[in-house]
């Protein structure tokens, strides 16, 4: 799938929560003029499902959407650009930087392997360059490390909270998962883990400016 194409099917489908389209909510979801979600030619189950998270406007007043707000925080705010009006301004955008967005924004997990792949790559690029090792010594034995660095990455990306440490005196999550000792996190692989999450950073930075010079 290219950046191409008008509509992602990843933010399409999360945006109606797996529920099969009719004809006039798919219309809506792809005009370029923005999202109406009136209602109109929706069964019960969707405009349930719609109702959790979208407050449907007017004439008058503009449609809202609840964001990713913290637990128990249910504050509305307004929809500044369409779903349609977002995705095409993803046109021309590398594959790597647009999926980098769909993985964040859209929590579109059929990018998950190609983003993988491209992380990999940067990764290995990035081996070769500082000449890193190729293992590390875990409490099993020397193991590979660099595809479990970028799959952790990725993790963490969707599920931040899982890597908070609440207590300073505690292992890491990154520390656990890897399975090594304190000295060889540090000092051989936190610094690895840093770049490549940087680099995902830098991706999604210059996706979000692709798209702010086309909506602008």
């Amino acid at each position: 799938m290219g950046a191409h194409q008008i509509v992602p099917r990843g933010v399409v489908n999360y945006l109606v929560r797996w529920r099969p389209m009719n004809p006039e909510i798919l219309t809506s979801l792809t005009a370029a003029k923005g999202v109406p979600f009136d209602g109109k030619g929706a069964t019960s189950r969707e405009l349930s499902d719609q109702a959790a998270w979208f407050k449907p406007g007017n004439g008058l007043v503009n449609g809202k959407v609840r964001w990713n707000l913290p637990r128990g925080d249910r504050s509305m705010k307004a929809v500044e650009w369409s779903m349609a009006e977002a995705a095409m301004a993803c046109k021309g955008l590398e594959e790597r930087y647009f999926f980098a967005l769909r993985y964040q924004f859209a929590l579109d997990d059929s990018v998950y392997h190609a983003l993988k792949v491209h992380l990999y790559k940067y990764a290995a690029a990035q081996k070769r360059r500082h000449r890193w090792p190729t293992t590390v010594m875990t409490s099993v034995g020397e193991r590979r490390y660099l595809s479990l660095l970028v799959e952790m990455q990725l993790m963490e990306i969707r599920q931040p909270w899982r890597f908070i440490r609440l207590d300073s005196k505690t292992p890491g999550m990154g520390r656990i998962l890897m399975d090594v000792n304190k000295n060889t996190w540090a000092r051989r692989l936190e610094p690895v883990y840093e770049i490549i999450g940087g680099e995902f950073k830098r991706w999604i930075a210059v996706g979000t400016g692709h798209m702010r010079r086309w909506l602008q």
